[in-house]
């Protein structure tokens, strides 16, 4: 998302004189082509399977773009078809799949340490497990442990936002349903004891 953002205002800025030549070119804006549902899987942007699991790439500019070449040897991706990210977009099927044989024959490993090594943005699709043990997420406190009255201990997401003076805190877990029912009635929407008990009587609450 950032990525796509920040192509967004490269274009603007940069590309506006012949902006529109391309999107008349492409029948569709760039920034729509990457983000139809026909086109989603582009060469430079797209998760590929390797032999123990996916990747994840993001090639965007030319830079990215070259160092993917380098590391799939394959003299194709280096052509004509692929010299632009207008022809990598319009030839995404023969990219994806050119690239998808190099990954199918390596390990997640292998593939991100060679793509990182020439400065390609890229990364692991991992598992639910994976992600729990992640170094990144736990030493930016995403994943907190909580006390839950019927679960005991639980690990659950932590805030995303991290400020100085103000640092959040988790202070309790998901409540069960309906734990906060009566709390809500009485505190919050001023119900008396004996009104909510005749509530409850009846079936409503």
């Amino acid at each position: 998302v950032m990525y796509i953002h920040n192509y967004r205002a490269l274009t603007r800025r940069t590309m506006e004189d012949m902006r529109d030549a391309v999107d008349s070119f492409l029948g569709k804006t760039t920034v729509d082509q990457l983000l139809s549902d026909e086109n989603r899987r582009m060469v430079f942007w797209n998760s590929y399977k390797t032999k123990d699991g996916h990747l994840a790439m993001v090639a965007f500019t030319e830079e990215q773009w070259r160092g993917v070449v380098r590391v799939l040897g394959d003299p194709e991706l280096a052509g004509a078809d692929f010299e632009n990210i207008v022809q990598r977009i319009l030839n995404w099927k023969k990219g994806v799949d050119l690239a998808a044989k190099w990954f199918e024959a390596r390990t997640t490993k292998e593939a991100v340490e060679a793509l990182r090594k020439e400065g390609v943005p890229c990364t692991a699709v991992m598992n639910f497990d994976e992600v729990n043990q992640d170094p990144q997420l736990q030493s930016r406190d995403m994943l907190q442990e909580v006390s839950h009255a019927r679960l005991g201990s639980i690990r659950i997401p932590g805030n995303p936002l991290k400020l100085e003076k103000t640092p959040p805190a988790v202070s309790r877990a998901h409540p069960d349903l309906g734990q906060d029912t009566q709390n809500i009635l009485t505190s919050l929407l001023g119900i008396s004891e004996s009104d909510v008990a005749a509530l409850r009587s009846e079936g409503v609450v």
